[in-house]
């Protein structure tokens, strides 16, 4: 979905916000409030399946995030989100019974603050802080002026570290649809979540959802592991249901160590490696690289657990360089497979980020890997490169050429000077028989793949003083052709011509005359013909190749 992003304005403030309107006849709005560092949380593909209507709202006021209360305890922004909100509605005519306010930590935040402040029927909140004071002057101080004042004291901590449970003990929810998303795992639980579940008793449809998992294991974790069931509740409020599911728990715990070393070594036995490139980019001869490199089933949760080289390879030399890393608890979510492995230490990048310098490289195309050594295994892989994109960059007079075939990514090493030969024709066998003519052999122009058998097609064209026939022979399939260019990998297998079955094509309805006889290929509407030399004399239905 494209995103339009509007703005609303009341009194000194605007609200920025994008809207989505309903697909087919849902009367439901769904509110969205976004955490911290995102503009705009669950936007895109993620809800591409809703049908209700969708109002994004930002949190950006004066510069910066204001959890939607207030600057400097100035809270018109309170008073311009919601009647942002209330407009919205009104349009819509629709009413709060209509409405799920969601978010997601301080978004959660804000979803339950304005649902129980204002009336809201549908509540849908994931890692809320509930003392928003203490959480931000303890983890985001940064954010404590432009929030509190430049004064402020514990007593303005306190104040804001009252606001949501002070609604939960004077407003009314019996009759609202709350869903709760947590994880005793989140560092926040015991002081934002444990010590207020008792408030919701008094909600005759509260419904916790408590993750036990091994990849939940943090705050940021849990909404990410959720999404299903967020997206069902999601769904399930556009169609006007508001299931209940009481106090449940999900995810797989823990297995014992016993199961968990057993699991771990049927994924080890598989050595099953994961090499992947991510992003590239060349300056003059430096390589830059982003990528991962692990083996399933083998923890790498810290530098001196595992080493990567990526090696340059080519069918007559190789070079090694060390890569450096950068920690990244997400991989090991990423790539779970069974039981939990800890990958932390598995994504690569130059050593200091500073690149590679590949100018020893001679000239030649290098296949790129990835050298992994973990736990006294050592496997080389090549890495993975879904990017189509062609990187190059030029010094001391030579090309360098990043590109990915298949999969693969290749670094090509090219001196300017050097004049390349484009193509690769030959006749390798003809015959004339029985009124039938055949010919086979290479026809390759570097840079124009033929790698299946529609790729491309061939033609025998006959030439001779007011008379051209072309007659269609077929392909076959030489694995050498792919190494036709020394400079260059391509992929070019099914260039190989030949009249179809090997059988020859009859000629016997051509006139009397002497033809010149060239080969056509055809790629996508490009045309390339090369002469084979030979003449074809026909007088009187006698043939003969000169």
């Amino acid at each position: 979905m494209s995103k339009i992003e509007n703005k609303h304005y009341f009194k000194d403030y605007h609200v920025q916000y994008v809207f989505s309107p309903a697909k087919q006849d849902r009367k439901h709005l769904l509110v969205v409030f976004s955490g911290f560092g995102l503009d705009y949380d669950f936007y895109g593909a993620t809800l591409d399946g809703c049908r209700s209507n969708i109002l994004w709202i930002k949190d950006e006021f004066k510069g910066g995030n204001t959890y939607y209360l207030c600057v400097n305890q100035d809270f018109t922004i309170e008073e311009a989100v919601i009647d942002l909100i209330n407009t919205t509605l009104e349009k819509l005519l629709l009413t709060e019974k209509q409405c799920t306010l969601s978010g997601f930590s301080k978004g959660g935040s804000a979803a339950l603050y304005y649902g129980l402040k204002y009336n809201f029927s549908n509540i849908l909140t994931s890692c809320p802080q509930i003392k928003i004071g203490s959480y931000l002057k303890n983890n985001w101080p940064s954010k404590v002026e432009h929030i509190f004042g430049k004064h402020s004291t514990n007593e303005t901590v306190d104040f804001f570290d009252s606001l949501i449970p002070k609604l939960l003990e004077t407003k009314d929810i019996s009759q609202k649809n709350i869903y709760f998303i947590t994880s005793i795992k989140d560092e926040q639980y015991p002081d934002q979540i444990k010590p207020f579940l008792s408030y919701y008793i008094k909600c005759n449809n509260f419904n916790i959802i408590d993750t036990n998992s091994t990849l939940a294991w943090q705050h940021n974790k849990i909404t990410k592991y959720n999404i299903p069931i967020i997206l069902s509740i999601i769904y399930a409020h556009g169609e006007g249901v508001f299931p209940h599911f009481g106090y449940v728990s999900n995810g797989i715990p823990e297995y014992n160590d016993i199961t968990y070393q057993e699991e771990l070594k049927t994924l080890q036995s598989r050595k099953e490696v994961v090499a992947k490139i991510n992003k590239v980019k060349l300056d003059s001869s430096i390589f830059h690289l982003d990528g991962i490199g692990l083996i399933k089933g083998y923890e790498c949760n810290s530098y001196e657990k595992i080493k990567h080289k990526v090696i340059f390879s080519s069918d007559t030399k190789s070079y090694e360089y060390p890569l450096g890393k950068i920690l990244n608890e997400d991989l090991s979510y990423q790539f779970f497979e069974s039981v939990f492995c800890d990958y932390t230490a598995a994504q690569v990048t130059s050593i200091g980020q500073k690149g590679i310098d590949i100018s020893a490289l001679s000239e030649g195309v290098y296949e790129v890997k990835c050298l992994i050594e973990v736990n006294k295994l050592s496997i080389i892989e090549n890495f993975e490169f879904a990017n189509n994109s062609n990187v190059q960059s030029t010094y001391d007079n030579k090309i360098i050429s990043i590109f990915s075939k298949t999969g693969k990514i290749f670094i090509s090493v090219n001196n300017l000077d050097k004049i390349n030969e484009p193509k690769v024709f030959s006749v390798e066998q003809k015959w004339l028989r029985d009124g039938k003519l055949h010919y086979e052999g290479v026809y390759v122009i570097k840079g124009v793949e033929i790698n299946n058998w529609g790729d491309a097609g061939y033609y025998i064209k006959f030439i001779s003083d007011g008379c051209t026939i072309i007659k269609k022979i077929g392909l076959s399939h030489r694995e050498s052709l792919n190494k036709c260019f020394s400079d260059h990998f391509g992929l070019y297998s099914k260039a190989y011509y030949s009249t179809i079955g090997n059988e020859g094509i009859y000629i016997n309805d051509l006139p009397d005359g002497i033809y010149k006889i060239k080969i056509i290929l055809n790629k996508q509407g490009l045309i390339f013909e090369e002469d084979t030399g030979d003449l074809l004399e026909i007088k009187n239905n006698n043939y003969a190749i000169k």
